[in-house]
């Protein structure tokens, strides 16, 4: 398969993480029991407008379709690799934290993680001359247990899209690493973003190959290529020497009946911001359904906690998986940035 005949599938990619972030962002930190009351039984079935009353007051008075951080930092991040194709880099790092503080003025912020904020807030004014901030060229200083979110896995499907079509002087567990250790202070929110990267890769590498979006999920759904995930997470935690935190949660996806239903997988692993919560669950959902966008994303947002961004890492997956044509049109005319993500996604296959 040519750059050109992936095309669609990194359409589908990117557009669904921001699909995934518009759908689940009015329903953020509500619950699976809640939601289902607020919609008479039904569930969540599409586009939303963001309640008046939204646990985020900064967020209420947004218009149909808005995006939040998952969709803002996933842009800036494709929109510097597309700058600069050399992660390793010094001059990417600088290119990325621009474009990353430029998303969050743009957006003014609205359902951003207090974290991320706070990082790249410092590394703009060191970007702008002011003393006493942290260059983007050096790292969070790592605290275990800080920084444990998973604003590293929301931002990173550009990653795998290029390992997976590019030639990239470094391994993609380091080139992850490194973004991460620009916001995150956990080592674990890099680690769990690798795992997302690496599936992204894995599918883009296929995919290329000639092989066919059914297959591809029917193989992923055997869990042989979830085992030797896990196996390729341990290795980088024992590298980065932290508790193997995200493979056991991955590992509780290989459980019998875990990927039964909906209400197993998220009361197995959880649907939180903590990435060790919401990346095996949301792998866990792409499990379920490798072949089916729709019922991917919705039953992600369904399941309560951090609805936009599992959602959004969802999207990525059954996006590149299958392909910007397995979406409801009515879902990409409601959001805006569903277009601009359908352009940056053709110039990375240029």
């Amino acid at each position: 398969m040519s750059d050109l005949s992936l095309i669609p599938h990194l359409r589908g990619c990117l557009a669904a993480v921001a699909l995934g972030d518009a759908i689940g962002l009015p329903w953020e930190l509500k619950t699976a029991e809640q939601m289902f009351a607020e919609t008479d039984g039904l569930g969540v079935v599409g586009v939303n407008a963001i309640p008046d009353d939204h646990a985020f007051s900064s967020l209420r008075g947004l218009p149909l379709g808005s995006t939040s951080d998952d969709w803002a930092t996933t842009g800036g991040t494709v929109r510097a690799l597309l700058s600069c194709r050399d992660p390793s880099s010094p001059a990417f790092r600088h290119i990325v934290a621009r474009e990353y503080a430029h998303e969050l003025l743009r957006t003014g912020g609205k359902g951003w993680g207090t974290g991320t904020k706070a990082a790249i807030t410092d590394m703009d004014a060191w970007l702008r001359g002011i003393p006493g901030h942290r260059s983007p060229v050096d790292p969070v200083v790592p605290t275990e247990g800080v920084g444990s979110a998973n604003g590293v896995a929301m931002r990173i499907a550009g990653y795998g899209i290029v390992h997976g079509i590019w030639r990239m002087s470094r391994p993609l567990e380091v080139d992850v690493v490194e973004n991460g250790r620009m916001t995150h202070g956990d080592p674990r929110a890099s680690v769990a973003a690798y795992a997302v990267a690496e599936t992204i890769r894995a599918m883009v590498a296929r995919l290329a190959a000639g092989e066919s979006p059914q297959r591809i999920g029917d193989q992923f759904r055997t869990l042989v290529q979830l085992a030797e995930l896990v196996e390729t997470v341990a290795r980088l935690e024992s590298d980065l020497h932290v508790e193997p935190t995200v493979s056991r949660a991955l590992s509780c996806l290989r459980e019998p009946g875990v990927l039964s239903s909906a209400t197993i997988l998220r009361r197995t692993v959880g649907t939180s911001t903590l990435c060790w919560e919401s990346v095996p669950f949301s792998i866990g959902t792409f499990l379920r359904h490798a072949n089916d966008p729709r019922a991917a994303i919705l039953e992600a947002v369904n399941a309560g906690g951090d609805t936009d961004s599992n959602a959004a890492i969802v999207g990525a997956m059954v996006g590149l998986l299958n392909g910007i044509d397995a979406f409801p049109c009515e879902w990409l005319a409601a959001v805006p940035s569903a277009r601009e993500a359908i352009g940056l996604s053709e110039r990375l296959a240029a």
